[in-house]
């Protein structure tokens, strides 16, 4: 499926946008970026400043930096998963704490 279909009909594929809605109505809501913006209830996005709009009040302007500076958390949390579960796969689970590895270095 990548590449053949865009993020938001993926998620409501696989029931996920529904899932958050479901949260949503037990009061955890979550931020999500500006594709989303037809989601459903629950899911925030940041306000788009649109051709034919007026500009972004204040209000939007300090909603969305606060969208993104909560949402930059999650993402870089999701990035170091990824990357820590790349080096995961390298690591031998050994019952001889002493056993050494390839290049001969302890756990």
């Amino acid at each position: 499926m990548p590449g053949s279909r865009n993020n938001l009909s993926a998620a409501r594929d696989h029931g996920i946008t529904g899932t958050l809605t479901a949260a949503a109505a037990q009061g955890l809501k979550t931020p999500a970026d500006k594709a989303y913006h037809s989601a459903g209830t629950g899911i925030l996005t940041p306000v788009k400043n649109t051709t034919g709009r007026p500009p972004l009040t204040l209000d939007e302007h300090t909603r969305n930096l606060l969208h993104t500076r909560l949402r930059c958390l999650g993402e870089r949390a999701a990035a170091i998963l990824k990357t820590r579960s790349r080096a995961f796969r390298h690591i031998t689970n050994t019952t001889d704490a002493t056993e050494k590895t390839p290049s001969g270095r302890l756990f």
